[in-house]
């Protein structure tokens, strides 16, 4: 899969968890920008893999730096599929 197409759904996961219609880019910071709590940081996780067949997210894999922007979170679904990450 294509970065800029994990990027939109991300984006698109983040905008029905916080059901927000605002321009969000993949600099777009989760917690600063966004606001995003752990609560809806799980229900982020837990929405992209119902929306992503194949993708397993293990909480114990996940760190702080996965979630500073959504390009972040983008590369870390994408490695997590065992995709490149460019």
């Amino acid at each position: 899969m294509k970065k800029e197409n994990m990027i939109e759904l991300v984006t698109v996961a983040i905008k029905e968890v916080l059901n927000v219609e605002k321009d969000i880019t993949k600099e777009t910071r989760l917690f600063e920008d966004l606001g995003l709590d752990s609560t809806s940081i799980i229900e982020l996780l837990m929405s992209l893999e119902d929306n992503i067949s194949s993708l397993e997210i293990d909480p114990e894999e996940l760190k702080a730096d996965h979630f500073k922007n959504v390009e972040t979170l983008s590369n870390y679904v994408l490695s997590n599929l065992g995709e490149e990450v460019h």
